[in-house]
């Protein structure tokens, strides 16, 4: 018997000309993708197959699936994405659906949720609680097994005042200034390149608070990604949007992506922005623009 049964996907119509919806739900802790088609939108029929399930991952909410190519659009592949209730994270596999959805258009934008990380009492006294990331375009990489999450090119048109930074080494246990952008509301594209690893240090959670809060309310997990990535052939860069209390950062082109909220109470309009180098060896800057970015106009 099912006790969880929510958030159906936006419904498509295949070949055969039935419509399908898939919902979210859980048996025990076995999480479900179940599969619905209908002939004429109102009738629905459960399949008797799942589209997908796993043990031990609890109830999947708001679960989506579609095809997505890769930049050339000669790989085609299918994704389903779900939220995970008892972790409150988003995961996704990649693979093949035999069944084709009848969608030309494989370009796809994502625009995800973005939880507060303050006490419940903080967000009622601000009247307002959660917030929506900005569109992003999804697109596999090359080898067809990732997503890669990258702004849309419209962003850019929120970019003002720009400032390229011509310093190319940065010492080891250093920091600089970009002046001339405003700290608190920015976009910053950095590249650089490694010139060895032999130094290299293993990352320990604990040596760091990964927030600069003066407060002890807001969450401060540490985040982290695993990225197939030879630094030491590739070039690292890191794309970062600043929107006050959001921090939304794109690694190596989008193969990691990374949201935090920060609740600034000091450094709201005196903010600054630094790169640095906390590592054992000097760091080569290949590349390093900055731009305030624009207010919104709600209209």
């Amino acid at each position: 018997m099912l006790v969880s049964f929510r958030d159906p996907t936006t419904a498509w119509q295949g070949p055969d000309g039935r419509w399908r919806v898939i919902v979210g739900s859980k048996r025990s802790r076995r999480g479900m993708a179940i599969l619905y088609r209908s002939k004429d939108f109102v009738h629905w029929v459960k399949s008797q197959h799942l589209l997908h399930s796993v043990e031990n991952t609890g109830m999947w909410e708001c679960p989506d699936f579609f095809p997505v190519s890769s930049v050339d659009k000669t790989n085609v592949k299918y994704v389903l994405m779900v939220s995970l209730d008892d972790t409150k994270h988003d995961v996704y596999t990649v693979g093949q659906y035999y069944q084709e959805k009848d969608n030309e258009n494989k370009k796809r934008i994502l625009i995800g949720w973005v939880n507060e990380s303050d006490t419940v009492e903080n967000n009622v006294r601000r009247g307002w609680s959660g917030v929506q990331t900005i569109p992003r375009n999804l697109w596999l990489d090359n080898s067809g097994k990732q997503l890669v999450q990258w702004p849309v090119e419209q962003i850019k048109n929120l970019r003002e005042s720009q400032v390229d930074s011509t310093k190319t080494e940065l010492q080891k246990k250093s920091l600089f200034e970009i002046r001339g952008v405003k700290a608190s509301q920015a976009d910053v594209e950095v590249s650089f390149e490694l010139s060895t690893l032999e130094k290299a240090e293993v990352m320990d959670p604990s040596w760091v608070n990964p927030q600069s809060s003066l407060s002890h309310d807001p969450d401060k997990t540490t985040h982290g990604a695993f990225l197939d990535v030879d630094p030491l052939q590739e070039k690292l860069s890191l794309r970062s949007l600043i929107d006050n209390s959001i921090v939304e950062s794109f690694g190596v082109g989008g193969k990691a992506c990374m949201t935090a909220r920060v609740y600034p109470n000091l450094a709201i309009d005196g903010a600054h922005l630094y790169v640095f180098n906390n590592g054992s060896e000097n760091v080569r800057i290949t590349s390093l623009s900055a731009w305030t970015m624009k207010r919104a106009q709600i209209i």
